[in-house]
């Protein structure tokens, strides 16, 4: 079912982390002791190093990271669900079936993002026992779509405590 999505796979795995990084340990300890809120936002000028310090924390943190990289084209509300549940499907195989479903069989213009939040939050809760954290990578080039705005809101409200 998931091949029906078109989904570039590369957006979808945390970069290598490259041998040169600077570890920052300041900004990883920061980042640790700020999971137990349910949403962080990393905002800096281009080139201050915002990905190579998530990278840093995804390879040296012992929870399950989901990656999703974002570029303009995920304006799209579609695109931009399609992706943000495989994003979580390639580190969770058991998770999303029906998300994909609803997907899937919905018009691309017409998509219930309320009953695509239930099935992903309650698949959450059956299906995934650990905590992991989900990377909206460069959020910023989506563009204010109020449409995917709401649905990450409404998500971050309702999702498990074990989704960060």
């Amino acid at each position: 079912m998931a091949d029906e999505l078109l989904i570039s796979r590369t957006k979808l795995v945390v970069p290598q982390r490259r041998k040169e990084l600077l570890s920052r340990a300041r900004l990883l300890d920061l980042l640790s002791d700020l999971l137990d809120y349910r949403l962080i936002i990393i905002a800096a000028p281009a080139g201050y190093g915002k990905t190579s310090l998530l990278i840093d924390f995804a390879s040296q943190f012992e929870w399950p990271f989901c990656w999703y990289a974002l570029d303009p084209l995920d304006n799209d509300l579609h695109r931009f669900l399609s992706h943000f549940v495989m994003s979580v499907r390639k580190r969770f195989p058991r998770f999303g079936g029906e998300a994909i479903s609803i997907l899937t069989r919905s018009p691309a213009d017409q998509i219930n993002t309320e009953h695509l939040i239930s099935a992903l939050t309650n698949d959450i809760y059956e299906n995934i026992s650990e905590h992991f954290v989900i990377v909206l990578d460069d959020y910023h080039l989506i563009r204010s779509n109020p449409q995917i705005d709401q649905f990450l809101s409404d998500f971050v409200q309702r999702a498990d405590e074990t989704c960060h």
